[in-house]
């Protein structure tokens, strides 16, 4: 699965999506949109779950994924609850 950087950029709803997937996947964070990647924390150590640049990286990056989906008129919250509603194996209906 692609990592993320400093160099990476989330142009498209596919980018946001895939990027979505890497979070909940790879990073294995139950996360929501709105949310600041300095908020999270380690459930088993308590401690900070990413590093300061990590956040700065993940940060803007969710920001370019509420621009992608904005130039695309789709609802973002939508691409994260099918993502998730996929991880965990059924629909979830708000």
């Amino acid at each position: 699965m692609k990592r993320y950087n400093a160099q990476s950029h989330i142009c498209t709803t596919a980018d946001v999506e895939q990027f979505f997937r890497f979070l909940i996947e790879e990073e294995k964070v139950n996360f929501h949109p709105d949310d600041n990647f300095h908020d999270y924390l380690d459930m088993d150590t308590h401690q900070k779950s990413f590093s300061d640049a990590e956040c700065a990286i993940y940060n803007r990056l969710m920001s370019e994924c509420f621009d992608a989906c904005a130039k695309e008129g789709v609802e973002i919250y939508g691409i994260a609850l099918d993502v998730f509603s996929e991880k965990v194996g059924f629909a979830v209906n708000i």
